[in-house]
């Protein structure tokens, strides 16, 4: 359920940063009983700015995909492996490539595929892994 609180409640500005961490939806502030403005904690916004950006990418390709604007997978990942190797790029963030390739052609066929939200997950997991095989 949405959180809701009066302008007048952010005076009391440790309850508020507490209840932005507490949930995991933006807190809505109204005055004079009127929408006014939303907060949300740090890490809630980054997460979505990054499935906003994530969207963004996914209409762009759509749209490129209705222009025409596509290029054979098999000649792609051939391209991507050979750059891989040469640049010595790990190898998850490859398989995500082909994973993302075989659901959209999955989709493109009406096979079931992944939600946004699985989607999200498995760009995450392969972020984090890139980002801990550099830290090392």
């Amino acid at each position: 359920m949405p959180q809701i609180i009066p302008i007048r409640d952010l005076k009391n500005t440790s309850e508020i940063s507490r209840m932005c961490q507490a949930f995991d939806e933006p807190i809505f502030i109204t005055k004079n009983g009127y929408e006014d403005m939303v907060i949300m904690s740090m890490k809630l916004y980054e997460e979505k700015m990054f499935m906003l950006d994530v969207y963004s990418k996914l209409i762009a390709a759509e749209e490129q995909i209705t222009e025409g604007k596509i290029l054979d997978g098999e000649a792609s990942l051939k391209e991507i492996r050979e750059k891989i190797g040469k640049s010595r790029a790990p190898e998850s963030m490859l398989r995500l490539r082909e994973n993302l390739v075989a659901a959209e052609e999955g989709r493109l066929n009406g096979k079931p595929s992944h939600s946004i939200d699985e989607v999200s997950d498995m760009m995450k997991a392969a972020v984090q892994e890139v980002l801990d095989g550099q830290r090392k």
